[in-house]
Formats: C-alpha cells, structure tokens, sequence
C-alpha cells in the first residue's frame, strides 16, 4: 500500500508523516501518525489503550479495501 506524498495537500502531508510501504506495516504506520495527533487532541498524554483502538480502525478499513489515507481520514473523524 504505497501513497505518493507529494500529491497531498500540506494539512495531510503534516498529519501523514509516515506511510505503510515495504519496511512499514499499516499498523505501525497508523501508529506513527497518531500518537502525536491524539496528544494534541485530547491535550494530554494518551494511553495505549486509546491509541491502539484507533490504530486498529485503521487496519479494518484497509483490510476491507480503503486506502491507508481512508483509514487516516476515518480515524481523524472519530477522534
């Protein structure tokens, strides 16, 4: 599942720091991304807990055909 970033507009491209490739699970990349974002949102520290139910949200919409983006996109929305 590869993404081409420089197509991204910059707001993606800020949230989009790591994507799934060859060396890159979707999960570890979903992970990647939201740590940073979910402290932001709640404004505290997150657990893993909150970051793995996400992440694993992520990894159904891809499993189900959605692209990695979708996924990110679908997450963004929840939280």
């Amino acid at each position: 599942i590869e993404i081409d970033s420089s197509q991204l507009p910059e707001s993606h491209k800020r949230l989009l720091t790591t994507v799934p490739g060859n060396d890159k699970s979707v999960t570890a990349a979903a992970r990647d991304n939201l740590e940073p974002f979910l402290r932001r949102a709640f404004r505290r520290p997150v657990t893993e807990a909150e970051v793995t139910r996400f992440v694993d949200l992520i990894d159904r919409v891809v499993k189900q055909g959605e692209s990695f983006s979708m996924g990110m996109r679908l997450a963004v929305t929840a939280v």
